[in-house]
């Protein structure tokens, strides 16, 4: 495990990004450290992205100045892909790959193999290569039969 001394010294690059910033919220010692990086950090003009689970208002912090610090850029809420955001992700993958797939092709798909999406693009990958093999443009009925082959 790392400790909070981790900090020191990444106020001398210009970009810092820190994942998972929740693992050390009621951690004061951590949340000290990150709060006095913040501050070195940002007086120099340098930038600081931050990844967390919850905004900073939902976290229980310990150290006040954190809560400060991080309400102090740009803040955006990322929402995980549902039902029609995913199709649509995957026909616009399969359309880069010259693919060409269907709303109820990637439906289907979805239905089928509800996986990450990039387990989904891999898959897509072995659907081209069988469409190709095949001279087949990918049907429902030939999904069918590909995918119950494999």
């Amino acid at each position: 495990m790392h400790n909070p001394a981790i900090f020191l010294g990444l106020d001398d690059y210009a970009v810092v990004c820190v994942d998972n910033v929740d693992a050390i919220i009621g951690l004061v010692k951590w949340e000290d450290a990150l709060s006095a990086f913040m501050q070195r950090h940002y007086a120099r003009g340098h930038q600081l992205i931050l990844s967390a689970t919850n905004l900073p208002n939902h976290m229980r912090l310990k150290n006040s100045n954190v809560k400060v610090n991080l309400g102090w850029g740009l803040m955006v809420q990322l929402k995980t892909l549902v039902n029609t955001s995913s199709v649509d992700a995957l026909i616009f993958r399969a359309d880069a790959m010259g693919l060409e797939i269907s709303p109820q092709v990637g439906r289907f798909l979805m239905i089928q193999h509800q996986e990450e999406l990039d387990s989904l693009w891999y898959l897509l990958e072995r659907l081209d290569r069988a469409s190709l093999s095949a001279k087949r443009r990918l049907t429902i009925p030939f999904l069918k039969q590909l995918l119950k082959s494999t």
